[in-house]
């Protein structure tokens, strides 16, 4: 429904034929139980494959109403796993995001405007493809190509292209360290000329927000994103792209809260270390990208 979120109905029953309710499955997967005890009075055994795939529900759940779990469309491809063993069959347009999840990512029909595309390799063709792939299902995207591959210039690529084929009509905002501002700007000059790019930093940066109308893209920092999130939250954005997105890798700090506050169609999280200290870095920047993708924070731990 609207796109966001869909539901599962857990239709759970004994091997002779007795409705068992969800909530004393889960219950007894909660307590470490191996035995459920049915209204007849007999126990019964709860399969090592139905638990592990009840665990996993559990943990991407958003909302439960008796034998039906809700989930965020980010969820489906864990979900899809998890049920698949037991499903007797799927809506038609849960179908058809599978299937075209599923399918090869061709780079050769890729439209990407020049000169942007004429620079782009073989294998950031690829990336293109990938991201753009995502975007027609409704998916967001972690970039993680080590440093010197050319995230930029397949970001970059996607813009201009969302542009020529006039899928949008709202900016893009990209944060990355303050170092990089500049950088971003005159890639963005070099690759995408097409695309009105300003740098918003600086003491006059709040005149050139008040000109957003005839921005295509803006190009901030992780500082002034948090100094100037008020601004931010209340507009909504096309594609929101953290580069260096290891910035946000504690989901406790300021800055990690105030990017989860950005809206916009798409998000990209580009970084070449996403895991720089521990493997819960990740969970945080797939947050940003893909909430609850991989369930909450306390289900990846364990």
């Amino acid at each position: 429904e609207s796109n966001t979120w869909f539901d599962l109905d857990c239709d759970l029953r004994s091997a002779d034929g007795e409705a068992i309710n969800l909530d004393e499955v889960l219950a007894a997967i909660r307590n470490r139980q191996e035995y459920l005890r049915l209204k007849t009075g007999a126990l019964a055994t709860i399969p090592a494959g139905l638990r592990q795939s009840l665990e996993i529900l559990l943990g991407r759940a958003e909302q439960q109403t008796g034998n039906r779990l809700r989930f965020g469309r980010y969820a489906a491809v864990p979900v899809e796993m998890a049920v698949s063993p037991f499903s007797d069959g799927a809506g038609a347009a849960w179908r058809k995001v599978c299937e075209r999840l599923s399918q090869p990512v061709v780079a050769g029909n890729l439209h990407v405007p020049n000169p942007v595309g004429d620079m782009l390799r073989d294998y950031q063709k690829d990336g293109v493809a990938w991201l753009g792939l995502l975007e027609d299902c409704g998916f967001h995207a972690v970039l993680a190509d080590e440093m010197g591959l050319g995230k930029t210039i397949q970001a970059l690529a996607v813009l201009a292209r969302r542009q020529a084929l006039k899928l949008t009509d709202k900016p893009t905002l990209v944060v990355c360290p303050t170092s990089l501002v500049e950088n971003w700007l005159m890639e963005a000059q070099r690759f995408a000329p097409q695309l009105r790019a300003v740098a918003v930093h600086g003491a006059e940066r709040r005149d050139i927000i008040s000109q957003f109308d005839q921005i295509d893209l803006a190009i901030t920092s992780y500082a002034l994103l948090r100094r100037d999130e008020a601004v931010w939250s209340g507009r909504e954005f096309d594609v929101v792209i953290l580069d260096e997105a290891q910035q946000i890798k504690n989901p406790e700090a300021q800055v990690s809260q105030a990017a989860h506050r950005i809206r916009g169609t798409h998000r990209f999280a580009l970084t070449g270390t996403p895991i720089e200290n521990s493997v819960q870095d990740l969970w945080s920047i797939c947050r940003f990208a893909l909430p609850g993708y991989l369930g909450n924070r306390q289900s990846f731990t364990e």
